[in-house]
C-alpha cells in the first residue's frame, strides 16, 4: 500500500508543480439537470447556461455558474398533480485546479441558489469536473455538481469555452 502511494505522488508531482491558466475562461454548457423538492416533487430535464471562472493564484479559482431548465415534476408520492416549472440555478464556488493549462482537473464547495415558479431555496453544492485546452484560446469541460439543504440538484454538463 505505501509503494502504490509513493508511486501516486511520484506520477501526480508534475501534475502539481505545472502552472494552471491565469487567464479568464468563459464556458457556454448544455447538460441535464435533476433536481428533487423535499415536497416529493422530482423532474429532469436538459439544461443550458454558462460558467466563469476567475483565477486566484496557481491552484485557486472562483468560479460561477448558472444553468436554468423547464422541468415537469412528477409528486413521487402520486397524491397531487405534476406541474412543468422553470428553474435556475446559479452557483458561486471557490475551486482547486491541478494539471497543466493544455488539462487539469478542479474540485471544490459552494452555494447555489435554486429558483423554481413555485419554490426558491439555497443549497451546499459540491462541484468537480475536467477542461481540455484544445488550442491556446478554445477549451472543453466537462463538469458534475450536486447540491443540497432541503432540496437535491444533481447537474452533469459538456462546455465549450474560451480562455482570455
Amino acid at each position: 500500500m505505501k509503494v502504490l502511494s509513493i508511486s501516486a505522488l511520484v506520477l501526480a508531482a508534475p501534475l502539481v508543480m505545472q502552472g494552471q491558466p491565469k487567464a479568464v475562461e468563459l464556458f457556454g454548457t448544455v447538460g441535464y439537470l435533476n433536481y428533487k423538492q423535499d415536497t416529493a416533487f422530482e423532474g429532469g430535464a436538459l439544461a443550458t447556461g454558462g460558467t466563469a471562472v476567475l483565477p486566484i493564484n496557481r491552484y485557486f479559482a472562483i468560479e460561477g455558474s448558472a444553468q436554468t431548465s423547464s422541468i415537469q415534476f412528477e409528486d413521487t408520492l402520486k397524491v397531487r398533480p405534476s406541474y412543468t416549472s422553470r428553474i435556475s440555478l446559479i452557483s458561486i464556488a471557490p475551486v482547486l485546479r491541478l494539471g497543466s493549462d493544455r488539462v487539469y482537473g478542479f474540485g471544490g464547495f459552494g452555494i447555489a441558489g435554486a429558483v423554481t415558479g413555485r419554490y426558491g431555496g439555497l443549497l451546499l453544492q459540491g462541484r468537480g469536473g475536467v477542461v481540455f485546452g484544445m488550442t491556446r484560446h478554445l477549451v472543453l469541460r466537462g463538469e458534475f455538481a450536486i447540491g443540497q439543504l432541503h432540496n437535491t440538484a444533481q447537474c452533469a454538463s459538456l462546455g465549450f469555452g474560451y480562455r482570455f
